[in-house]
Protein backbone atom coordinates (compact mmCIF):
# COMPACT_ATOMS: atom_id res chain seq x y z
CA UNK A 1 0.00 0.00 0.00
CA UNK A 2 2.51 2.14 0.70
CA UNK A 3 4.50 1.97 -2.44
CA UNK A 4 1.06 2.63 -4.06
CA UNK A 5 0.83 6.16 -2.25
CA UNK A 6 4.63 6.81 -2.85
CA UNK A 7 4.20 6.16 -6.91
CA UNK A 8 0.71 8.29 -7.03
CA UNK A 9 2.32 11.21 -5.12
CA UNK A 10 5.21 11.18 -7.84
CA UNK A 11 3.27 10.81 -10.73
CA UNK A 12 1.50 13.29 -9.31
CA UNK A 13 4.34 15.94 -8.90
CA UNK A 14 5.39 15.11 -12.76
CA UNK A 15 2.53 16.15 -13.37
CA UNK A 16 2.59 19.01 -11.97
CA UNK A 17 5.45 20.00 -13.99
CA UNK A 18 3.31 18.93 -16.94
CA UNK A 19 1.33 22.16 -16.01
CA UNK A 20 4.03 24.12 -15.21
CA UNK A 21 3.92 26.41 -18.77
CA UNK A 22 0.08 25.91 -19.04
CA UNK A 23 -2.60 28.17 -17.87
CA UNK A 24 -3.62 25.17 -15.46
CA UNK A 25 -0.28 25.84 -13.75
CA UNK A 26 2.19 23.54 -11.87
CA UNK A 27 0.15 23.68 -8.35
CA UNK A 28 -3.14 22.66 -10.22
CA UNK A 29 -1.68 20.41 -12.45
CA UNK A 30 -0.23 18.50 -9.00
CA UNK A 31 -3.98 19.36 -7.35
CA UNK A 32 -5.73 17.60 -9.95
CA UNK A 33 -3.80 14.65 -10.04
CA UNK A 34 -3.56 14.13 -6.17
CA UNK A 35 -7.25 14.33 -5.57
CA UNK A 36 -8.47 12.26 -9.04
CA UNK A 37 -5.80 10.73 -10.44
CA UNK A 38 -2.49 11.16 -12.38
CA UNK A 39 -4.01 10.16 -15.63
CA UNK A 40 -6.90 12.87 -15.24
CA UNK A 41 -4.40 15.32 -14.17
CA UNK A 42 -2.03 14.88 -17.30
CA UNK A 43 -4.74 14.59 -19.82
CA UNK A 44 -6.15 18.13 -18.10
CA UNK A 45 -3.02 19.69 -17.93
CA UNK A 46 -1.92 18.69 -21.23
CA UNK A 47 -4.86 19.62 -22.80
CA UNK A 48 -4.74 23.27 -20.83
CA UNK A 49 -3.78 26.07 -23.39
CA UNK A 50 0.05 26.95 -23.43
CA UNK A 51 1.35 30.27 -21.74
CA UNK A 52 2.70 32.49 -24.42
CA UNK A 53 6.58 33.18 -22.86
CA UNK A 54 6.01 36.74 -23.85
CA UNK A 55 3.06 37.23 -22.10
CA UNK A 56 5.11 36.10 -18.57
CA UNK A 57 6.06 39.74 -16.78
CA UNK A 58 9.38 39.85 -15.50
CA UNK A 59 10.04 41.58 -12.21
CA UNK A 60 11.07 44.90 -13.06
CA UNK A 61 8.05 45.28 -15.48
CA UNK A 62 5.94 44.48 -12.77
CA UNK A 63 7.24 47.11 -10.66
CA UNK A 64 6.84 49.88 -13.29
CA UNK A 65 3.47 49.07 -14.44
CA UNK A 66 2.96 49.17 -9.83
CA UNK A 67 4.64 52.82 -9.65
CA UNK A 68 3.09 53.82 -13.21
CA UNK A 69 -0.74 53.00 -11.53
CA UNK A 70 0.21 55.08 -8.73
CA UNK A 71 1.49 57.88 -10.07
CA UNK A 72 -2.34 57.86 -12.02
CA UNK A 73 -3.97 57.41 -9.82
CA UNK A 74 -2.15 60.34 -7.72
CA UNK A 75 -2.68 62.22 -10.79
CA UNK A 76 1.13 62.65 -11.52
CA UNK A 77 0.55 62.20 -14.98
CA UNK A 78 3.99 62.91 -16.44
CA UNK A 79 5.65 60.76 -13.92
CA UNK A 80 3.36 57.95 -14.93
CA UNK A 81 4.15 58.55 -18.86
CA UNK A 82 7.73 58.05 -18.19
CA UNK A 83 7.04 54.58 -16.30
CA UNK A 84 4.84 53.33 -18.98
CA UNK A 85 7.04 54.42 -21.67
CA UNK A 86 10.01 52.21 -20.68
CA UNK A 87 7.33 49.69 -20.85
CA UNK A 88 6.30 49.91 -24.29
CA UNK A 89 9.99 49.90 -25.17
CA UNK A 90 9.70 46.26 -24.84
CA UNK A 91 6.95 45.38 -26.73
CA UNK A 92 4.33 43.37 -26.87
CA UNK A 93 2.54 46.17 -23.96
CA UNK A 94 -0.77 47.02 -25.38
CA UNK A 95 -2.19 47.54 -21.88
CA UNK A 96 0.75 49.57 -21.29
CA UNK A 97 -0.24 51.89 -24.27
CA UNK A 98 -3.69 52.00 -24.02
CA UNK A 99 -2.54 53.73 -20.34
CA UNK A 100 -0.40 55.93 -22.55
CA UNK A 101 -3.31 57.07 -24.45
CA UNK A 102 -5.43 57.64 -21.41
CA UNK A 103 -2.70 59.82 -19.91
CA UNK A 104 -1.85 62.12 -23.18
CA UNK A 105 -5.60 62.41 -23.17
CA UNK A 106 -5.94 64.05 -20.08
CA UNK A 107 -3.20 66.15 -20.89
CA UNK A 108 -4.59 67.17 -23.93
CA UNK A 109 -1.45 65.79 -26.37
CA UNK A 110 -3.93 64.47 -29.56
CA UNK A 111 -1.14 63.55 -31.64
CA UNK A 112 0.40 61.23 -28.96
CA UNK A 113 -2.98 59.70 -27.20
CA UNK A 114 -3.92 58.76 -30.53
CA UNK A 115 -0.81 57.10 -31.63
CA UNK A 116 -0.87 55.15 -28.22
CA UNK A 117 -4.47 54.37 -28.82
CA UNK A 118 -3.84 52.81 -32.43
CA UNK A 119 -0.34 50.87 -30.87
CA UNK A 120 -2.65 49.25 -28.04
CA UNK A 121 -5.09 48.10 -30.43
CA UNK A 122 -2.28 46.95 -33.14
CA UNK A 123 -0.75 44.96 -30.11
CA UNK A 124 -3.78 43.16 -29.50
CA UNK A 125 -5.95 45.31 -26.90
CA UNK A 126 -9.35 44.56 -27.42
CA UNK A 127 -11.69 45.97 -24.59
CA UNK A 128 -13.49 48.14 -26.88
CA UNK A 129 -16.41 49.41 -24.66
CA UNK A 130 -13.57 50.84 -22.42
CA UNK A 131 -12.34 52.80 -25.58
CA UNK A 132 -16.11 54.41 -25.93
CA UNK A 133 -16.48 54.69 -22.14
CA UNK A 134 -13.15 55.46 -20.43
CA UNK A 135 -13.36 59.36 -19.20
CA UNK A 136 -9.74 59.71 -19.68
CA UNK A 137 -10.40 59.71 -23.31
CA UNK A 138 -12.79 62.06 -23.38
CA UNK A 139 -10.49 64.72 -24.61
CA UNK A 140 -9.61 62.18 -27.58
CA UNK A 141 -13.45 61.31 -28.53
CA UNK A 142 -14.15 64.93 -28.72
CA UNK A 143 -11.61 65.19 -31.89
CA UNK A 144 -13.12 65.81 -35.11
CA UNK A 145 -11.59 63.30 -36.89
CA UNK A 146 -11.90 60.27 -34.06
CA UNK A 147 -15.03 58.73 -35.55
CA UNK A 148 -13.11 58.59 -38.99
CA UNK A 149 -10.03 56.78 -36.88
CA UNK A 150 -12.23 54.20 -34.78
CA UNK A 151 -14.24 53.08 -38.22
CA UNK A 152 -10.63 52.97 -39.51
CA UNK A 153 -9.44 49.58 -36.95
CA UNK A 154 -8.02 52.37 -34.57
CA UNK A 155 -5.29 53.87 -37.26
CA UNK A 156 -4.77 56.95 -39.43
CA UNK A 157 -4.57 56.31 -43.24
CA UNK A 158 -2.24 59.11 -43.49
CA UNK A 159 1.92 58.90 -42.57
CA UNK A 160 3.43 58.64 -39.73
CA UNK A 161 3.30 61.31 -37.01
CA UNK A 162 6.12 62.67 -35.41
CA UNK A 163 5.33 61.11 -32.40
CA UNK A 164 4.89 57.35 -33.89
CA UNK A 165 8.61 57.72 -34.94
CA UNK A 166 9.90 58.20 -31.44
CA UNK A 167 8.07 55.22 -29.71
CA UNK A 168 9.83 53.18 -33.55
CA UNK A 169 13.04 54.35 -32.29
CA UNK A 170 12.62 53.86 -28.47
CA UNK A 171 11.14 50.61 -28.87
CA UNK A 172 14.73 49.96 -31.56
CA UNK A 173 16.62 51.06 -28.15
CA UNK A 174 14.62 48.58 -25.96
CA UNK A 175 15.75 45.94 -28.54
CA UNK A 176 19.30 46.95 -28.63
CA UNK A 177 19.71 47.25 -24.88
CA UNK A 178 17.96 44.11 -24.12
CA UNK A 179 20.12 42.12 -27.15
CA UNK A 180 22.90 43.28 -25.03
CA UNK A 181 24.33 45.50 -27.85
CA UNK A 182 23.52 48.58 -25.55
CA UNK A 183 25.11 49.16 -21.91
CA UNK A 184 22.44 50.83 -19.19
CA UNK A 185 24.05 53.83 -19.38
CA UNK A 186 24.46 54.08 -23.18
CA UNK A 187 20.56 53.03 -23.30
CA UNK A 188 19.78 56.06 -20.60
CA UNK A 189 21.97 58.30 -22.56
CA UNK A 190 19.80 57.81 -25.85
CA UNK A 191 16.63 57.76 -24.35
CA UNK A 192 17.12 61.22 -22.34
CA UNK A 193 18.29 62.70 -25.65
CA UNK A 194 14.90 61.48 -28.18
CA UNK A 195 12.53 62.19 -24.84
CA UNK A 196 14.08 65.86 -24.82
CA UNK A 197 13.50 66.01 -29.09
Amino acid sequence: MEVIVVMWIIFSIVVGFLGNDRKIGFTGALLLALFLSPLVGAVVALSSQRIDPKTVLSPERVKLINSGMKKYNEKNYEGAIQDFQEIVMQPPAPNSHFYLARLYSLLKKRDEAYKHLSKAIEQGFEDFHLITSSSDLAFLRDQADFKEFAMNGYKFTSSKTESDDVISKLEKLGKLKKDGILTEKEFEEQKKKLLNN
